[in-house]
Formats: structure tokens, C-alpha cells, sequence
């Protein structure tokens, strides 16, 4: 994986966290969305946990995110929305 850039860091638990990344594998420009964990020398260390995608799917991903943000808000999943 040549220079992944680290785009957004979510705390998961006080073990793991998801990172979104973008980075390019074999001349394929990918996101990332996995589960990394903090080894014991404190540095984030990625699982097998996730998926990466083609940047060109980057648009639906957040629009399939965007509905499911939108119909845990109708359940009253989330805390602090009405």
C-alpha cells in the first residue's frame, strides 16, 4: 500500500477505532474504511475488519451512508435527535 492518507479517525471503543483512508493500490486509487486497533506501543495498527472500494464508488458509499444516517434518525436511533 504506498502512502495511504489518513482522512478521519472514529473512536469504535477504547481498543479500536474505524479510519477512513484513500490511498492507491497497483495504480488503483481506493477508500478505506477499516477497524484499527491500538497495539501496546500506543500506534494504530490496522484488522481485517472493513473495505476498501474503488474512489469512483466514493459518491454512493456517502449517499448509502446518508440514508442510513437518515433512517436511524426516524427510529430515534441516535441520541439528542428528534
Amino acid at each position: 500500500m504506498n502512502d495511504a492518507q489518513q482522512i478521519a479517525v472514529i473512536p469504535k471503543n477504547r481498543r479500536e477505532s474505524l479510519v477512513v483512508r484513500l490511498y492507491q493500490y497497483e495504480r488503483h486509487d481506493l477508500g478505506d474504511l477499516r477497524v484499527f486497533y491500538t497495539d501496546p506501543e500506543g500506534e494504530l495498527r490496522p484488522t481485517g475488519k472493513g473495505a476498501s472500494f474503488a474512489v469512483r464508488l466514493l459518491p454512493e458509499v456517502i449517499a448509502g451512508l446518508q440514508k442510513a444516517l437518515e433512517e436511524a434518525r426516524h427510529r430515534g436511533l441516535l441520541s439528542g435527535d428528534a
